[in-house]
């Protein structure tokens, strides 16, 4: 079965953005493990502020070679092919139809407001949180007004010379 993994970027303050949705500063110095990351899922699910974030940056497909699910109010909006999918369908009820798919993992790409629903009904197998050495003050929080305690095993930390730490984290 699939497993659902949090992988994202994160101010020491807990902000994944700041307060005009700005994200240069975040590090591009070094890939911090990403294409590896790349290798062990087939499966991109990211909510539709994070994709238009996404187009921006060139990658108006998703990520390439994966499956790539958008949440938004209004798929009707968007012109779905075999690997970019547009659905206004519950975040949990979805990756309960794909975690039992044959294949490689699922990542949980973003943002905030997507990875609320999963946190809340406990469906995160992992988590590997990039905290970078900055306080943002202000901006849109990675975890906001999530209902109930989620209790977290640490399994391993690393920091790189750019001042990043990555916490691998999983569900107890």
């Amino acid at each position: 079965m699939k497993k659902l993994i949090l992988y994202i970027a994160e101010s020491l303050d807990g902000f994944i953005a700041g307060p005009n949705h700005e994200m240069d500063w975040l590090f591009g110095d070094q890939d911090y493990g990403f294409n590896d990351f790349l290798t062990q899922i087939d499966t991109v699910l990211i909510g539709r502020k994070t994709y238009d974030f996404m187009k921006t940056a060139g990658e108006a497909d998703g990520i390439k070679g994966q499956i790539n699910y958008v949440f938004t109010s209004t798929p009707q909006k968007f012109q779905s092919t075999e690997k970019l999918i547009f659905t206004s369908e519950n975040p949990a009820e979805l990756w309960k139809k794909i975690r039992t798919t044959e294949g490689k993992d699922a990542w949980l790409a973003g943002g905030g407001e997507i990875a609320k629903p999963f946190i809340e009904q406990n469906l995160i197998g992992e988590y590997f949180l990039f905290v970078h050495p900055i306080i943002l003050g202000k901006g849109l929080p990675l975890f906001k007004e999530i209902s109930d305690r989620v209790d977290l095993k640490t399994i391993d930390v690393k920091s790189y010379s750019s001042g990043l730490v990555q916490i691998h984290l999983e569900r107890k």
